[in-house]
């Protein structure tokens, strides 16, 4: 969980926030995210276009997470500066 760029922060100075109700989302998403991830990955191994088959475009899972998870680090840091 913290061996990518974004769990690395979240497990390190991201826990500064870890009081806040929008960490857990974050947690929640970056979940999220590394299954997508993970989907892409193995249709990749099996040979199949990550672009098509495994659906990294826009709109898909893979994005979503993606999104859902800058958009809940930017909740995070704007209820910190309020």
């Amino acid at each position: 969980d913290d061996q990518c760029i974004r769990g690395g922060w979240i497990h390190g100075e991201g826990r500064i926030y870890e009081n806040l109700p929008e960490y857990s989302v974050l947690m929640r998403e970056h979940l999220r995210f590394r299954r997508a991830a993970a989907e892409v990955v193995r249709r990749a191994n099996l040979g199949q276009s990550a672009g098509e088959e495994a659906n990294i475009r826009s709109g898909s899972e893979f994005d979503l997470a993606s999104t859902a998870i800058v958009l809940a680090i930017m909740d995070m840091q704007k209820h910190q500066a309020e």
